[in-house]
């Protein structure tokens, strides 16, 4: 719920402990019925976290359901032949190269070009099948719709089993399978890591905090720091946010010699703000994105450090890995200021495919893209599904507009 935040529930909290302190204070001649109170008090302390755990399991349970292989066509790769990498990257709020240049007037072309010659397909005409993060990401890792992911998806539902059907998605489930490693990044947003990864990359120059110590701050009154966006104010010269995109950059290039065969899964919050990222990954000081014009001028900033870094990972995966690898980079969603619906939904989509695929089309959407690559490489016989893409609001999640593709 909105209302369930540290900075809301911090000064209700502040106000009850000096209504505690007052009444302790006139009870002190009374030590028996203060200690009955303080039992009270601890028992329903105990009982709040002790209903949420037992909340999320029974979720992760039943998340679980779809994960069983019943439902799924067997996956095999040919005998004889190395399995590929698969590396999914996905560029948070990265919008096609039409509506950088219609909104901001940023031409990304030297990007893609950098990538086509290397050898990517470039989805020119893609959009995400669903406006914000969370719900893009779980029907791309799970490569179908939502209500078909869960029933529970709908109008009436609720989103809070979203992030269990990202953690443990059907990609992962149907790769490891068949002997992937998971590796997964910190990203700052705790429902979007794998924690769970064979191998989980986190940069620790930051925070320092071993999982003991990050698990206390997500789950006490410290989750503030967070609430208040705290965690996000920079030393000197670098912030949470830039040492985590610098360091999944630096890793990726590294990644190919890691073990294999690998399902890479790097969600990089960029060209997303906090744009405290400028052309050369320098940190910028007192960015703002409270106009129109600072978000443009921010988002700007970090797609030119994206046309610079990215062909240079890119280039490194592929040049270190002794097979060719799969590769996919691919917003989630397009910018946050837009104005057309249309705009917010329309993406960067590209593909590298060891020997191509004629499965991939100009308005392909996330839905299918791992059904193209199951086909084409494990054996799969997935069908394409129809492409849609649906534009709501994190406040009503499932209150769904369906959005034309009119590129074409």
């Amino acid at each position: 719920l909105p209302v369930a935040r540290h900075r809301i529930l911090l000064p209700i909290w502040g106000v009850l402990f000096g209504v505690g302190f007052w009444l302790a204070a006139r009870k002190k001649s009374q030590p028996v019925k203060m200690v009955a109170i303080l039992n009270i008090v601890a028992l329903i302390a105990i009982a709040f976290p002790l209903f949420k755990l037992g909340m999320y399991y029974s979720r992760a349970s039943q998340a679980q359901l779809v994960f069983t292989p019943v439902e799924l066509p067997p996956l095999s790769f040919p005998a004889g032949q190395t399995p590929p990498d698969v590396y999914y990257i996905v560029l948070d709020a990265y919008g096609s190269s039409h509506v950088l240049s219609s909104l901001m007037d940023y031409d990304n072309s030297e990007l893609l070009d950098q990538l086509r010659a290397q050898g990517f397909f470039i989805a020119d005409c893609s959009q995400s099948n669903y406006a914000f993060t969370s719900l893009s990401m779980v029907s791309s890792l799970n490569f179908n719709y939502l209500e078909d992911i869960d029933p529970s998806f709908t109008r009436d539902g609720d989103d809070e089993s979203i992030p269990l059907y990202l953690k443990r998605n059907t990609v992962r489930y149907l790769l490891e399978d068949l002997g992937y490693k998971t590796v997964a990044f910190e990203t700052g947003f705790e429902w979007s890591e794998i924690h769970d990864a064979d191998l989980y990359l986190s940069q620790t120059r930051w925070r320092g905090w071993n999982e003991f110590e990050a698990l206390l701050v997500n789950t006490s009154i410290l989750r503030s720091l967070y609430d208040f966006n705290l965690q996000q104010l920079p030393s000197v010269d670098t912030s949470a946010h830039r040492e985590r995109v610098l360091f999944a950059m630096e890793s990726l290039k590294e990644l190919p010699s890691a073990v294999a065969p690998k399902f890479v899964f790097a969600h990089l919050v960029i060209p997303h703000d906090p744009h405290d990222i400028g052309p050369e990954g320098e940190y910028i000081h007192g960015w703002d994105s409270s106009t129109r014009e600072g978000y443009y001028e921010g988002y700007i900033r970090q797609a030119a450090y994206l046309e610079k870094i990215l062909p240079e990972v890119t280039a490194a995966i592929l040049a270190n890995s002794p097979t060719p690898p799969i590769i996919i980079i691919q917003g989630d969603h397009g910018p946050w200021d837009y104005r057309d619906l249309s705009d917010r939904l329309a993406i960067l989509n590209a593909y590298y495919l060891p020997g191509g695929s004629d499965a991939l089309y100009a308005t392909i959407t996330p839905v299918n893209t791992f059904r193209v690559i199951f086909n084409a490489y494990f054996g799969g016989d997935f069908e394409l599904l129809e492409d849609h893409s649906y534009f709501s609001i994190s406040a009503d999640p499932f209150n769904l507009e369906e959005i034309p593709n009119t590129c074409m």
